[in-house]
């Protein structure tokens, strides 16, 4: 494997459950030359957890929630290695070996963008490949986009999948991982706002990039699932 070096972005809201499991295996990662996480407005104890990493990190403290895509962008924009990884922060069971896996095809030229597919969420239920927030870029290939991708907030994935042909990405299988479920990250309660949130700023992403009307991206948006596993 080439000696490249590579920075990993870690947007984190609220997950102070999982984020130092996140952190500490990138840390012992030979390819990562830096850590960024970028706390998007947390309520809870995770800026005090990443406070605790010290300069082993590169942290950056929103006040106020501002959204994935904000967060993604400003992690690119803060990174200085040719090759960027954003990883989620409520990841249980990372290891090196999963961003190795996501960095390869890149350095072998045999992929553009990878995406990691994580088998399960702590639901059991199987996410949707294409919004997986594991991925691989060469850092030159977002610069052009960072505007736009801060202003997608939930719907970042919709509109990196956008960005590039299908034929320039590789889906690569992330064995081991598990997304930690927002029933188990928040009050039962606050649950079904909360996916509700995240559903209607993802179909407003799919709107604006197919150039559809939000009432009618119903349809779209089941089409969207199907074709897109």
């Amino acid at each position: 494997m080439e000696n490249r070096s590579v920075s990993v972005v870690v947007p984190v809201f609220n997950e102070e459950k999982t984020i130092a499991q996140v952190v500490e295996p990138l840390l012992k990662t030979p390819l990562v030359s830096e850590v960024i996480c970028v706390n998007d407005g947390s309520w809870d104890k995770t800026l005090t957890i990443l406070k605790s990493f010290g300069n082993r990190i590169k942290l950056v403290d929103l006040k106020k929630n501002h959204g994935k895509g904000f967060a993604l962008a400003l992690g690119v924009k803060k990174a200085v290695s040719e090759i960027v990884v954003f990883l989620d922060g409520d990841l249980l069971g990372l290891r090196p070996g999963h961003v190795d896996k996501l960095v390869t095809p890149l350095l072998n030229g045999q992929a553009r963008v990878t995406m990691g597919l994580v088998p399960f969420s702590s639901t059991l239920a199987k996410p949707v490949s294409s919004f997986t927030g594991q991925r691989g870029y060469w850092r030159k290939d977002l610069v052009p986009y960072l505007k736009r991708i801060s202003k997608t907030r939930y719907g970042v994935e919709v509109y990196l999948n956008s960005l590039f042909d299908k034929r320039e990405v590789a889906k690569i299988d992330l064995p081991d991982l598990i997304y930690l479920a927002k029933r188990h990250k928040m009050p039962f309660s606050e649950v079904p706002a909360a996916y509700l949130i995240q559903i209607l700023e993802i179909s407003k992403t799919v709107a604006k990039v197919n150039g559809t009307k939000l009432k009618h991206i119903s349809s779209y948006f089941d089409g969207y699932f199907k074709n897109h596993d």
